[in-house]
């Protein structure tokens, strides 16, 4: 470098060894090149980013707006599901009743209470004033017969009579006491039974059931007995 009033300067110093003046740092000549940023580039560059923001802020309302639609799309994978969410808040905000929450309990069919058994209604006996109805006296030929055992049904009365050493069955109509009949009758273990026939008649604490051939023709529940 050389010093204002000629003298050269070696190193670095700022200052003339000989004179003492100020040394200016050697400027280095221009390479003759100008900048490459054009003095519109800034400008633009500010209206690029206030355009960003812009969209930004756009984009935004645009989202939160979507959110009161309908649909809202939902992607996920390769596959994509649309979900209704008008749908999920009508379903919120309408209250559940007790018979969507859980099906209704089977409620079994009511049962008619079982009937008692009918008792019989007082008719005119069809048993003479003798201990015995007079068709099994006439019949068995023996008139101290004795009655031993009468059953009851909603159409007939039986009586089990004992004549001449043995048993007899007396059957009639409680509607109509002339429809009568009586038969020998032995014991069964349960009960007793006549045969007029092909006609069996079986009677004891139970039933009362006619048979005729193969074919019943008769069963009766007893209503009473004694």
């Amino acid at each position: 470098m050389i010093c204002p009033n000629g003298h050269q300067v070696s190193g670095v110093g700022r200052f003339c060894a000989v004179c003492g003046a100020a040394v200016a740092p050697e400027q280095r000549p221009s390479s003759g090149r100008t900048s490459s940023t054009p003095a519109w580039a800034l400008p633009v560059a500010a209206v690029i980013g206030i355009i960003g923001v812009v969209a930004i802020v756009v984009a935004v309302i645009l989202v939160v707006g979507g959110n009161d639609s309908d649909t809202v799309t939902a992607v996920g994978g390769s596959s994509t599901t649309a979900v209704s969410i008008a749908s999920v808040e009508t379903s919120a905000a309408v209250p559940r009743t007790s018979a969507q929450i859980a099906p209704p309990a089977t409620v079994a069919p009511a049962v008619a209470p079982t009937a008692p058994p009918p008792t019989a209604p007082p008719r005119t006996s069809p048993v003479s004033t003798g201990d015995c109805p007079d068709l099994v006296k006439s019949t068995s030929g023996d008139s101290t017969a004795d009655t031993y055992r009468r059953y009851t049904t909603s159409g007939f009365t039986v009586d089990i009579c004992t004549a001449n050493g043995g048993y007899w069955y007396y059957g009639a109509d409680r509607d109509d006491p002339s429809r009568d009949i009586a038969l020998p009758a032995t014991a069964t273990g349960t009960g007793y039974r006549a045969v007029r026939d092909d006609v069996v008649y079986l009677i004891d604490a139970d039933r009362l059931v006619v048979i005729e051939g193969d074919e019943t023709i008769l069963d009766e529940a007893v209503i009473s007995s004694g």
